[in-house]
């Protein structure tokens, strides 16, 4: 199973983009946010992306991303943060 540490999260919403940026990251994901694809094309040039997410259905849920992921054959693990003592 791939694990996607990088993402890039194309998504114009302010409190949509919170939201996701905080889950990806508690799952290990290291995310860059842009508000459009013209800007995402920009930055995909300088950078590599193992996953690139856009047009998010609102209201947004883990559920769905897991779903989404899933409907288009991707498997995804994602990458289990290590418990500090």
């Amino acid at each position: 199973m791939a694990n996607y540490e990088s993402v890039l999260l194309i998504e114009s919403d302010a409190l949509l983009q919170s939201f996701v940026v905080d889950k990806l990251t508690e799952m290990g994901c290291d995310v860059a946010v842009v508000a459009d694809v013209e800007q995402a094309r920009v930055l995909q040039q300088a950078e590599h992306y193992d996953l690139v997410l856009k047009d998010l259905p609102k209201p947004f849920s883990l559920d769905v991303l897991e779903w989404r992921l899933k409907s288009s054959n991707i498997s995804w693990q994602p990458k289990r943060l290590s418990a500090s003592a």
